[in-house]
């Protein structure tokens, strides 16, 4: 199965909170976001947010959306989002996570995603 590796970076203090993580390259963007939301040690009271420089993908749970910019996540996946893209959780309070893939690779795992670095809870 092939993996992305990502760098995950708390944008206001990317030293203090970070990660680095395998995901499998065919997640649909709510698995993935759960996947990070476990590997950040969040929890699930709040939503979450995909963004790239082309638009955000939202769950359901935000209700009307801008169709201009914005996307309900349910028919997207890891792919979309390209190399770069932007990880938001809980939007009230504005966890902001930069992430990048930084590798692509062939692993003989049926895993969503597992830990390979972390720094910070």
């Amino acid at each position: 199965m092939r993996y992305k590796t990502l760098h995950i970076e708390f944008m206001p203090f990317p030293k203090r909170l970070n990660r680095i993580i395998k995901v499998r390259e065919d997640l649909d963007l709510f698995t993935l976001g759960v996947v990070l939301v476990v590997a950040l040690n969040g929890q699930f009271e709040y939503p979450f947010v995909f963004q790239t420089r082309r638009r955000d993908y939202l769950s359901r749970y935000f209700g009307q959306i801008d169709e201009e910019t914005q996307v309900y996540m349910t028919n997207y996946h890891l792919k979309d989002l390209g190399s770069n893209f932007i990880f938001m959780y809980d939007t009230a309070d504005s966890w902001i996570f930069k992430v990048k893939v930084i590798n692509i690779e062939e692993i003989r795992s049926r895993k969503h995603g597992f830990i390979i670095d972390a720094v910070g809870q």
